[in-house]
């Protein structure tokens, strides 16, 4: 900050997805009251289609002011493979059948990479009941754009990626050694 001191953070996870109204301003008292001062929002912001789900939107908008009001930052964390297994008829994510997760699909798939845009552009700038948007909020502490996916991480495997996704890494990398 502008003082030049160090700025310590003791984080958790949480709050509990389902506290809301007087539960949760409850919870962020008491995670105050422990020194919190730091929460990271691990949740999705979308629905089973991959859609933006507004309930969630108002829900991490209710968080960030409970927090807020307690002195506490808030980290939000959106995606994570886990919660998701795209359906057949996802244009954005070919030759999934609703059984598997799309790992590692947003390394390199467009679409996926534009949907997952939309998610954070929805999360950020959506203006809460007074008008106000997270992105301009100072309470938000950050966002975290991937969580435990990536070329390296143990999920990246052809048995995990549907063979339409592995053409688009396999197309990708081809043009990028003919270049």
């Amino acid at each position: 900050g502008r003082s030049g001191k160090p700025v310590r953070f003791w984080a958790v996870n949480g709050p509990p997805h389902e506290l809301s109204g007087d539960e949760l301003k409850r919870c962020a008292k008491l995670l105050a009251h422990y020194g919190v001062n730091l929460v990271r929002v691990h949740g999705a912001v979308f629905n089973e289609r991959g859609e933006v789900d507004p309930k969630k939107i108002r829900h991490a908008q209710e968080v960030v002011a409970a927090m807020k009001a307690e002195g506490i930052y808030t980290h939000f964390s959106i995606y994570f493979p886990l919660w998701f297994k795209p359906t057949a008829d996802l244009d954005w994510l070919p030759g999934y059948d609703g059984s598997k997760h799309p790992f590692a699909a947003l390394m390199f798939n467009p679409k996926f990479q534009a949907r997952h845009r939309e998610w954070f552009t929805a999360l950020l700038t959506t203006p809460d009941d007074k008008g106000r948007k997270l992105v301009d909020d100072p309470a938000v502490f950050g966002v975290e754009i991937q969580n435990e996916d990536w070329f390296f991480f143990w999920t990246f495997d052809a048995k995990n990626i549907p063979d339409p996704q592995l053409r688009i890494l396999e197309s990708q990398f081809g043009e990028w050694l003919v270049e």
